[in-house]
């Protein structure tokens, strides 16, 4: 959130909640904000797992708490006074996920959970989202990114073994987490109204990850999805 002497503050919120996050948002659309980034997420080997409020722990944090805070926020990022108007980042998997084909017939990927599955669908609905949104707000930024890898605390949740040796390929691999973060950020706020996907680079990509984007974009992928978030909405 940017002010005219350059402070910010930091608000606590349980993104395993969509009550929480609603909360949240609803604090900030009132006092107004320029930029939403979204980053949380976990790393683990878990099977579907559901939050109380019915959906499956990854896509909660990955996707749906993203979505609905991006959605709730959207009104007042578009009244920004910020120079080339509010923008919304989420920091996943732009351009590198897989498209997944189960949006209609296994949308919450109950029925054919994997990682792989769980993954794919996070990254592709966050394309579709945020396809979507920029059209119901053309004056807002909506990017997606994929950072690469980074050296942060992903993946606290592995098992000790797994996590000691993810935890040795980042000292010795990974970005530094301040250099990715002022890369992308650099691309990203370079970066006009519109939908955008851009690389751990802070360039852009193409805008579809595949010709399936296009025909979700034209299916009830929208609608089905503001039904499953209608409480919260």
């Amino acid at each position: 959130r940017q002010r005219r002497d350059g402070d910010h503050s930091f608000h606590q919120v349980d993104c395993f909640s969509l009550d929480s996050v609603k909360a949240m948002a609803e604090a900030h659309a009132a006092t107004g904000i320029d930029l939403l980034v979204l980053s949380q997420g976990m790393g683990t080997m878990q099977s579907y797992t559901p939050t109380r409020d019915g959906f499956d722990q990854k896509l909660q944090l990955h996707f749906y708490s993203r979505v609905l805070l991006a959605q709730l926020l959207a009104p007042a990022l578009g009244r920004s006074a910020m120079e080339g108007g509010g923008k919304v980042l989420s920091v996943l998997s732009a351009g590198v996920h897989a498209p997944y084909l189960g949006y209609e017939s296994d949308p919450e990927v109950k029925e054919g959970y994997s990682l792989k599955n769980a993954a794919d669908a996070a990254g592709f609905y966050t394309d579709l989202a945020m396809d979507k949104l920029s059209q119901l707000h053309p004056k807002v930024n909506f990017t997606h990114c994929a950072p690469g890898f980074v050296n942060t605390n992903w993946g606290a949740e592995l098992p000790a073994l797994m996590r000691g040796f993810t935890r040795v390929m980042q000292a010795c691999l990974a970005t530094p987490l301040d250099k990715a973060g002022m890369v992308l950020s650099e691309g990203w706020m370079a970066l006009g109204p519109g939908f955008h996907l851009i690389d751990k680079n802070g360039k852009p990509t193409p805008k579809v990850c595949s010709p399936a984007h296009a025909t979700a974009m034209n299916s009830t992928f929208w609608s089905n999805l503001q039904d499953r978030l209608k409480p919260w909405l």
